[in-house]
């Protein structure tokens, strides 16, 4: 979702807004500069390191949820997202991931977000995140 220069609505990460231009994730980001990013493509390593940590530059806790099944596909690991940001992710994924012991010893326990739900549920969480972002005027 994003607020601003463009309306409220979902953003696809390969067609930009009205453009049919295809557009890369790392594009995506420095156009779009997103709060959130929401993996469901199946594409293991999709969320770099370098996008991991740019997403971090951009927010104080940037919401990263890969939500790909099983975790062999998942976009990124619960290691990888909170090693890229510090520890400061709002992580949650589609399959379970072990704790992840941070630098000076804090243990992050990852959650998890979508398993058996169906898929009318999750565009429900999608559809009812946008309209809640718009009553607040969230970004």
């Amino acid at each position: 979702m994003v607020m601003g220069a463009f309306a409220a609505r979902p953003i696809c990460p390969i067609c930009l807004y009205h453009s049919q231009t295809p557009l890369r994730l790392t594009g995506a980001i420095e156009q779009l500069q997103p709060t959130a990013i929401v993996g469901v493509s199946a594409q293991p390593g999709a969320f770099t390191h370098a996008f991991l940590q740019r997403m971090a530059r951009l927010n104080e806790r940037p919401i990263i949820f890969p939500l790909s099944n099983p975790t062999s596909k998942a976009e990124c690991t619960a290691e990888d997202a909170f090693g890229a940001t510090d520890g400061r992710c709002v992580f949650a994924s589609g399959s379970p991931f072990r704790p992840v012991e941070l630098p000076g010893g804090r243990k992050v326990y990852p959650a998890q977000a979508n398993n058996g739900e169906p898929v009318l549920v999750g565009w429900s969480w999608l559809c009812g995140s946008g309209v809640g972002l718009m009553q607040c005027s969230g970004s």
